[in-house]
């Protein structure tokens, strides 16, 4: 799965689901949608030993790309901005 899949799919996932991704961010970066992870310590076990990072939680990409959307943006750009605020933590200062 890709960066862009999860992407195009994000309105099915739930709030607490996690996206790992593998570095350099980009569209067609490797993905994985890990389920709500809880307090386990399951996400520690599955990127252990793999390329995975963590990119976001479902839930601040809804709320990137809503924000991107109340501002006028396009669905590319609200894509974009959730790109830049996983690699910076931020929205886009050009918002």
């Amino acid at each position: 799965m890709t960066l862009a899949e999860v992407l195009s799919d994000i309105r099915g996932l739930r709030d607490g689901d996690v996206v790992y991704a593998v570095r350099p961010w980009s569209l067609s970066a490797e993905a994985y949608i890990f389920p709500d992870p809880g307090p386990d310590g399951n996400v520690v076990r599955f990127i252990k030993g793999t390329s995975f990072e963590y990119f976001l939680e479902v839930n601040l990409i809804h709320e990137t790309i809503d924000a991107a959307l109340s501002l006028g943006k396009t669905i590319p750009k609200a894509v974009e901005a959730v790109m830049y605020y996983a690699e910076n933590d931020a929205y886009p200062e050009d918002w």
